[in-house]
């Protein structure tokens, strides 16, 4: 068999299976439609975040119809299939040992108003950032 013979055939399989994936993404959504679900085009009804929530929640069930669907809102919508970044819990000790260590310095100072506190924290968490 020649290469291009080989590619002409790889490309068969490849469209061919494309064709039966799309098909079982079709299925389900008309399934899922069904059974009243829907919204997902509408960003006020289905923000970003709940997508891609659950994308990975599909993703760890196992289910390529279900991934493989949720990715295509996602495309469909121009949106990152990734999730935002959250802080790394080292990042949320040291913030919360700043937190505490100005409010024992806010305890000892009884001059500090309210005021100078929250900017003393803001300060000092955004120095963090």
């Amino acid at each position: 068999m020649n290469s291009t013979t080989q590619q002409s055939n790889q490309q068969n399989a490849d469209d061919l299976a494309v064709d039966r994936f799309c098909a079982a993404l079709k299925a389900k959504m008309a399934k899922q439609r069904a059974k009243g679900y829907g919204g997902w085009d509408d960003k006020a009804q289905c923000p970003t975040e709940r997508l891609q929530s659950m994308l990975k929640e599909h993703l760890e069930k196992g289910d390529p119809v279900d991934v493989g669907n949720f990715a295509m809102m996602l495309f469909n919508r121009n949106e990152s299939t990734s999730l935002p970044q959250t802080p790394q819990s080292s990042d949320l000790i040291s913030r919360e040992k700043v937190v505490q260590h100005l409010l024992a310095h806010a305890e000892a100072t009884p001059t500090w108003n309210t005021h100078d506190l929250l900017k003393s924290i803001a300060k000092e968490v955004q120095n963090l950032s």
